[in-house]
């Protein structure tokens, strides 16, 4: 059994909530979670401030055993997230931003993507934009204009019992579908294995160096 001691804690975007928590259930990764909400996406800079505050508060109890489930992107296009989680001295996945994480991280949205031409639509992104989706069709039609398709993701094996929604989203937005990416959990338990071991490596090296 693992002793708790050694159990990193995840700081997560409330975007991934839900298949973090069916990979613990499953067994398939063992660690602390704090989700933050995803609604901090709309607001930067209150992003900062609340991944910041949530940094700060569990340092005490975990030191640098945090693994900060958030992209490069979500703060910003010049490394603010690398920068900020590396004051702190905790480690970060590898990953663009949350629909990233879901492909496997590592830019992997980037390579299926390189024109930044489709709206990558998963569960949790139906919930969250369900006031924006509901607006004046001219207003969101305007806003997504620069964009080409919607690409559907099922990660939680369940996006056809939202399917009304999805094909309310792509009438609403005037974008086709596209045929849905089935990614499961296997992505995300990628990028968060990856990152836990990098954490884990990292505390070991301070261990073994620091005076």
């Amino acid at each position: 059994m693992t002793s708790d001691v050694n159990i990193p804690l995840l700081i997560s975007c409330g975007i991934l909530r839900e298949e973090i928590l069916a990979l613990k259930r499953q067994g398939r990764i063992i660690a602390h979670t704090h989700f933050l909400s995803s609604r901090l996406h709309s607001h930067p800079q209150h992003l900062g401030k609340a991944l910041s505050a949530t940094m700060a508060f569990y340092r005490p109890k975990f030191g640098q055993q945090v693994v900060v489930v958030y992209g490069d992107a979500c703060l910003g296009f010049n490394g603010e997230m690398a920068r900020l989680v590396s004051d702190f001295g905790m480690t970060k996945v590898s990953a663009v931003n949350c629909i990233d994480c879901l492909l496997g991280g590592r830019g992997r949205l980037l390579e299926i993507d390189p024109g930044h031409r489709y709206f990558f639509l998963n569960r949790a992104f139906l919930q969250f934009g369900r006031r924006l989706f509901n607006k004046d069709p001219a207003a969101v039609r305007e806003q997504f204009k620069m964009l080409s398709a919607i690409v559907p993701i099922d990660s939680m094996g369940d996006l056809n019992v939202h399917w009304n929604e999805v094909r309310h989203v792509s009438e609403v937005t005037g974008l086709p579908l596209k045929e849905v990416l089935d990614v499961g959990l296997d992505g995300v338990e990628k990028v968060l294995a990856e990152a836990v071991q990098l954490e884990s490596v990292r505390c070991y090296a301070r261990l073994q160096f620091d005076p």
